[in-house]
């Protein structure tokens, strides 16, 4: 079940009706709208929040992030696919056009510094499959089939992953395990260029 109406009445719909998904659409997604997402995400964390704008920017995909949005799309998307960006995040999904993952990217790089090394470090083996099928835009349902594992389990190394990441969403935590990955590329490839990249998990399964 999904609602799509616009601001104030979104977010009470989310806080009443616990719908799967609640879609915010927006014209210019101001500070207003983004707060509202906040509110709903805070208190209702079981509803996915997907925002639709009239264009694609880099501030709002960033806002949108920051507010715990699951999934962000300009109304300029073909119908197909905001069907399906619905359907992801209803799903335990992550959408975002590919224009906002390369900006986003390069918005978080700088960020991570030594303590964001050693908050990834903590995580078990298990944890680092998870996050890396998350990256990766699968749902729970089909990381614990990759992994196979229950979904309940999915869904418990999930909440200790995000606890230990500091982060308030799987979007988050997606994006800060990119971003992480793309602030390492250049001091490996100047430290160790004969050998291979690591990756973020060395074996799952």
């Amino acid at each position: 079940m999904a609602d799509t109406v616009s601001s104030a009445r979104a977010t009470m719909a989310g806080m009443l009706r616990a719908p799967d998904v609640v879609v915010y659409e927006d014209g210019g997604a101001d500070h207003f709208i983004f707060e509202k997402m906040r509110q709903l995400s805070a208190l209702n964390r079981s509803t996915a929040i997907l925002l639709i704008t009239d264009e694609y920017s880099e501030t709002i995909a960033l806002g949108a992030l920051i507010a715990g949005a699951h999934g962000y799309q300009p109304a300029t998307a073909p119908p197909g696919q905001l069907v399906d960006s619905v359907r992801s995040v209803a799903s335990g999904g992550l959408v975002l056009p590919a224009l906002a993952h390369r900006d986003l990217v390069s918005w978080l790089a700088p960020h991570f510094d030594s303590r964001n090394q050693k908050a990834l470090a903590t995580l078990t083996d298990r944890e680092r499959c998870v996050l890396a099928l998350l990256k990766m835009g699968l749902s729970n349902h089909d990381i614990g089939r990759e992994l196979h594992i229950a979904e309940a389990t999915v869904k418990k190394h999930l909440t200790h992953l995000l606890r230990k990441l500091g982060v308030r969403s799987r979007l988050e935590a997606a994006l800060y395990a990119t971003g992480s990955r793309e602030r390492e590329k250049p001091f490996e490839a100047a430290q160790h260029p004969a050998k291979p990249r690591l990756t973020l998990v060395p074996e799952c399964g």
